[in-house]
């Protein structure tokens, strides 16, 4: 599949004035790469456009957008009147999904709370804690309460626990050290603040695969259902760490109806590097979305699973995802991106007062074509 992005630029003689495509493949990883504010996220969005347009009523593709900020929504249910062809989707056309967030008893692995970047030692304990559901009902308060009373000496805190909870089934074999049991409350309080895990009676949207089978099957004259909008509602960078937690449970969530082979995914993650961030260095065990991510770019790509990755930088993609890149769609980047920075991106004009922003399309073999993007037809 070809899709149109802009027109090449004069310096390619041979091809000046034409259409600058890129071929869709029914899988693999396409990054979106620039500095903020020169347009990757409406490229990515004529991408999406374009693919939508091609999606007919019967057709099993599914097109995934993780929204981090909530801005995806309205743009494309706007029309933009400067480009060529107005266009926007109809609000039909759309299963829009806010503010998503997961139960403490989903996060019950190691990898799980590594997501939220807590150390290794206390992310064991808080997986551990997170199984006994028995004693917190996936309620937040509790579970903090519940962590406040692990024992931090053996006599005669350690036995008086033991005790207590015997009838729950839960028996500690030693105490916690007591530096571990207060940064595991620190980290577990500041989330639990921030309204990251769902609580009974608030407004977030709690989702389990069962729903996942609802949402996908959804579809009617309107393609309700092809087009997916998770809507993270993200305050700001700070909180990168929920949409790392949230989503790999979401990878996680569709696994078992991917491997069926019926739906074909198309995954647009804004933000990719809070989703799938570079942290190899830092952690001997990965987040939850970096292990699922690498599993379906690498083990599931039979299953036609296509991610279209946008960032500001690549050097914050974990690797074992970035090196896989299908093709690469590059405009101005970070001086610390030495080999896109030196090679392509100083040949991008980069004006926005004039509005003049090109980029560059990279395929596997490092031959680049520079374009100018067309208009997005939805708000940019």
């Amino acid at each position: 599949m070809q899709i149109p992005l802009g027109t090449l630029k004069e310096s390619h003689q041979r091809w000046y004035g034409k259409e600058a495509n890129i071929t869709i493949r029914p899988f693999g990883v396409t990054l979106l790469l620039s500095l903020p504010r020169i347009g990757k996220s409406v490229v990515g969005r004529n991408i999406l456009l374009e693919l939508y347009k091609r999606i007919n009523s019967f057709d099993n593709k599914r097109i995934i957008i993780v929204d981090v900020y909530g801005e995806w929504i309205e743009k494309l249910l706007t029309m933009n009147y400067y480009a060529d062809h107005p266009f926007k989707m109809h609000e039909k056309d759309i299963t829009h999904l806010e503010n998503v967030v997961c139960k403490i008893s989903d996060f019950n692995k190691l990898e799980d709370w590594v997501s939220f970047e807590v150390p290794e030692r206390t992310s064991d304990l808080l997986a551990w804690a997170a199984q006994q559901v028995q004693v917190h009902d996936d309620d937040p308060d509790k579970f903090l309460g519940f962590l406040r009373e692990i024992p931090t000496r053996d006599v005669p805190d350690l036995s008086q626990f033991n005790k207590k909870y015997a009838d729950k089934g839960i028996h500690l074999s030693k105490r916690v050290d007591d530096k571990v049991a207060t940064a595991m409350c620190n980290y577990v309080s500041s989330l639990v603040r921030r309204g990251f895990f769902k609580k009974e009676g608030d407004d977030k949207l709690y989702l389990t695969t069962e729903d996942w089978e609802g949402i996908l099957e959804k579809t009617d004259v309107y393609k309700r259902g092809k087009i997916i909008i998770i809507n993270l509602k993200l305050k700001g960078p700070t909180e990168k760490v929920k949409a790392r937690a949230t989503f790999g449970k979401i990878l996680e969530q569709l696994e078992p109806i991917m491997m069926r082979g019926y739906y074909h995914f198309h995954f647009f993650v804004e933000e990719a590097d809070f989703t799938f961030p570079y942290l190899e260095e830092k952690f001997d065990t990965l987040p939850l979305s970096v292990i699922k991510g690498i599993e379906y770019v690498t083990k599931f790509q039979k299953f036609h699973v296509n991610f279209y990755l946008i960032a500001q930088r690549e050097r914050r993609l974990t690797r074992s995802i970035a090196t896989l890149a299908t093709c690469r769609i590059i405009s101005r980047v970070a001086p610390d991106e030495f080999k896109w920075n030196l090679d392509i991106g100083l040949k991008c004009k980069w004006h926005p007062d004039r509005n003049m922003r090109e980029f560059c399309i990279v395929d596997q073999n490092g031959k680049y074509r520079i374009f100018t993007p067309y208009e997005s037809e939805c708000e940019p």
